[in-house]
């Protein structure tokens, strides 16, 4: 329920994005990676450290009942925000993920155990069943969901290498952060708050 079709070829995205000076702040930042990992939770927790606004796409995706938006609406909402000096985005969507990387200054990629992330999906669906979660769009609640707990188990293997590919293409020169554990997050995370901002390199979690 949380993937949607490629529309890529529709977008005429370029290969490669801009030129990217390391000196410029990190003022617009992407999170990335399988469902289950904590995108929203270090989003939130980031977005506080260094005061950023924080969106959740899921929140702005979804529209009440689990119903798709309309495409040239949804493309035409998150063109508006890619477009802010600042934000935090977290979220996948496969089909606009590009445009992300290429407008972000920065990008974390939660690239943590698949084991790690079904068991967080399932514990979400329980602890928070047919509720709404504070980062998800009014009128969706959680629900056991099979089918999408089998996409997080395959998440890493059918899309980890997608990801690894675009970083490669549109984020050369970009700060790019690859985390493999939620410990590596949470020193970022406490790294940011010290600094007030993206942490350098010698400061970040490794």
């Amino acid at each position: 329920m949380h993937h949607l079709r490629d529309l890529n070829a529709e977008l005429s995205i370029p290969r490669t994005g801009p030129a990217c000076n390391t000196d410029r702040p990190v003022r617009r930042i992407a999170i990335i990676g399988s469902p289950g990992a904590g995108k929203s939770t270090l989003a939130r927790r980031l977005g506080e450290a260094i005061n950023l606004p924080v969106y959740h796409l899921d929140a702005l995706y979804w529209k009440p009942g689990w119903k798709h938006p309309d495409a040239q609406e949804w493309f035409a909402r998150l063109n508006e925000l890619i477009a802010r000096p600042e934000w935090i985005m977290d979220g996948n969507y496969d089909d606009t993920q590009v445009l992300r990387l290429v407008a972000a200054d920065g990008v974390i990629y939660l690239d943590y155990p698949r084991r790690l992330c079904v068991v967080r999906a399932l514990m979400r669906m329980s602890t928070r069943f047919g509720r709404v979660r504070p980062d998800m769009a009014p009128g969706c609640p959680e629900y056991l969901d099979l089918r999408f707990l089998a996409y997080v188990w395959r998440f890493h293997k059918i899309y980890g290498p997608r990801i690894r590919a675009r970083l490669a293409d549109y984020c050369s020169g970009k700060r790019v952060l690859v985390l493999h554990h939620p410990s590596e997050a949470e020193r970022f995370v406490r790294d940011a708050a010290a600094a007030g901002a993206w942490p350098e390199p010698r400061e970040a979690a490794r």
